[in-house]
């Protein structure tokens, strides 16, 4: 019986619960944080609303995830600028996207030039000569598949800590493969 009783539990919608006497506890230990957290994703549910009126609209502020990664680039909170655009295909949001990075580059090397060499001198010898290139050259685009085999096909003597297949995330190995 108490064998049914959890696997009802585990197959129940919503919040994992703990076996409490009155059972409506909710059961945190699974949970990222480990302890009951009130986050809100970000402004984005917002701005698609203001986007269908505007034809676009953007926020700027933190933002939080609670889930597992498989990166070491994940943060619990960052801050993030979510663009919102109505009717738009993939090549648009791709080309908004290049066209915004961009901007910031050569923002950054016109307006913050004594930051950057502080920065080139202290931390990253390349950084503005990265600047310069990425604000310059066209973005190459490949597709989720092209990756994945370009990961499957000639890589196929480099051994990844994560396996490759179609479907999976890729992970932070295996963008910096298909980039050099």
């Amino acid at each position: 019986q108490k064998a049914d009783r959890d696997l009802r539990l585990k197959l129940s919608a919503g919040a994992p619960r703990q076996d409490e006497d009155d059972g409506r506890t909710v059961g945190f230990e699974s949970d990222f944080f480990r302890r009951q957290a009130f986050l809100t994703v970000s402004g984005q549910l917002q701005a698609e609303a203001y986007a269908c009126a505007l034809s676009g609209a953007y926020t700027f502020g933190p933002t939080f995830r609670a889930e597992n990664s498989h990166t070491s680039r994940h943060l619990a909170e960052f801050w993030m600028v979510e663009p919102e655009i109505a009717f738009a295909n993939l090549q648009d949001i791709m080309n908004y996207a290049e066209s915004y990075v961009q901007y910031l580059c050569k923002w950054l090397l016109e307006h913050c030039m004594e930051d950057m060499e502080f920065m080139a001198k202290t931390h990253d010898k390349s950084a503005i000569e990265r600047l310069e290139l990425v604000s310059s050259t066209p973005f190459e685009r490949v597709s989720y598949t092209k990756a994945v085999e370009m990961l499957t096909g000639s890589a196929g003597s480099k051994k990844f800590q994560t396996k490759v297949e179609w479907g999976i995330d890729l992970a932070s190995e295996h963008e910096r493969y298909v980039l050099d």
